[in-house]
């Protein structure tokens, strides 16, 4: 992290040290330390019944076995946020140790205007050092 690279780029045909090259510098952040989004979201209800929301995990460690079921996570704590959003603005955030999140029809009811309808599912892990990685969106009617 924070390791500065300088880029010469040009033709193979000449030398690094050739004039036609161009030359970049690029210094690493802490993306590389933010945990990936997760993949897969589904989501199934409706607003008088609740919603259940579940996705699968990604992590950025070497994976090893393939024929695993489950992913190793490299997180001590592995930990979720899950958004509910309406057409109406209204978001309804959780927070999940598991890779799925129930929102209960009585806590969407006391928070949405009536006859107000979801419009996408929000997932991002979060990671105890450097916050939420990228968030996974799932558009629903």
């Amino acid at each position: 992290l924070g390791l500065s690279l300088n880029w010469r780029i040009g033709s193979g045909e000449n030398s690094l040290a050739d004039r036609s090259f161009s030359q970049a510098s690029y210094t690493s952040g802490y993306r590389s330390r933010l945990p990936l989004s997760p993949v897969h979201l589904k989501a199934a209800g409706s607003v008088g019944k609740g919603f259940t929301a579940s996705w699968i995990r990604r992590d950025r460690n070497d994976l090893g076995d393939w024929n695993a079921v489950e992913t190793v996570m490299s997180e001590v704590d592995e930990r979720y946020t899950a958004i509910l959003t309406f057409a109406s603005g209204v978001e309804i955030a959780k927070e999940t140790n598991l890779p799925e999140a129930v929102f209960a029809a009585s806590e969407i009811l006391s928070a949405v205007p009536a006859g107000d309808t979801v419009s996408s599912l929000t997932v991002a892990q979060m990671r105890a050092s450097y916050g939420a990685g990228d968030q996974a969106i799932l558009a629903l009617d």
